[in-house]
């Protein structure tokens, strides 16, 4: 038989429902990616953790890392292009 207080059962449930998302920090890393010269380095660990992690709502994650790792390398392409054309 369970004794288990029902308040206490909610709690439980919503502490494991907490623990079952992505975090914050992930999506600081993904943001951080679109900072120049950051991309290159942290796009690649972005899309990697947020691919690792996508039924615990890493989708977005990998998302903002692809688009921060795509656009810097668009820029160090152009500046390529513009310093050695």
């Amino acid at each position: 038989m369970n004794t288990e207080n029902p308040d206490q059962a909610t709690e439980t449930s919503s502490r494991l429902a907490r623990d079952n998302t992505i975090g914050p920090f992930a999506y600081v890393v993904a943001m951080m990616s679109i900072m120049p010269g950051l991309g290159i380095i942290l796009g690649p660990i972005a899309v990697v953790w947020g691919l690792s992690a996508l039924k615990r709502g890493g989708k977005m994650v990998a998302v903002i890392g692809a688009l921060g790792f795509g656009s810097q390398s668009l820029f160090f392409v152009f500046l390529a292009h513009k310093l050695l054309g």
